[in-house]
């Protein structure tokens, strides 16, 4: 089994895709009502989230 296939089992790239989209969601809003760090913050502790529930569901065989 290759390395990226290990990868893609584990949720780890789809993962990461819902990570930095979620950043750059807290950022466009944060921009919009002039608070950007909160924003930011909020962001990232759902992508953090998002990538856990990924792993957990992608991970299980």
């Amino acid at each position: 089994m290759t390395k990226k296939k290990e990868e893609n089992e584990n949720g780890y790239e789809s993962g990461g895709v819902a990570l930095v989209g979620l950043t750059i969601i807290g950022v466009g809003i944060g921009f919009l009502v002039g608070n950007i760090i909160p924003y930011t913050l909020f962001g990232v502790g759902a992508g953090f989230v998002a990538l856990g529930v990924f792993r957990a569901v992608l991970g299980k065989k």
